[in-house]
């Protein structure tokens, strides 16, 4: 029902119902998929604790981690991007996780 209310189609998502958003961040950090030496765990710098609490997660499954002020961000050359991308998919494929607060 919640997935047909949000129009999600079942074969492609699943719904979790856990206690707070403490814990569903919790169990995000833990499933995550992270690829040792290869993955990472970026946040910003104002964050919710439980949030922050991803990075020794990602830590100690061998992410590294990295704070990033938003204040800092650019929009980066599209061709600087394009070869970053194909230097990623040369080393593997491999997800990292952005924590940003709502």
């Amino acid at each position: 029902m919640t997935l047909s209310m949000l129009n999600a189609p079942a074969d492609e998502y699943e719904v979790i119902i856990t206690s707070g958003a403490t814990a569903a961040l919790k169990l995000a950090g833990e499933c995550f998929p992270w690829t040792p030496g290869h993955s990472t765990c970026a946040y910003t710098t104002v964050n919710h604790n439980s949030a922050l609490g991803i990075r020794q997660l990602a830590a100690a499954a061998g992410a590294q981690t990295q704070a990033v002020d938003l204040q800092q961000l650019v929009i980066r050359d599209p061709q600087q991007q394009q070869q970053q991308g194909q230097q990623q998919q040369d080393q593997g494929s491999c997800y990292s996780m952005f924590i940003v607060p709502a």
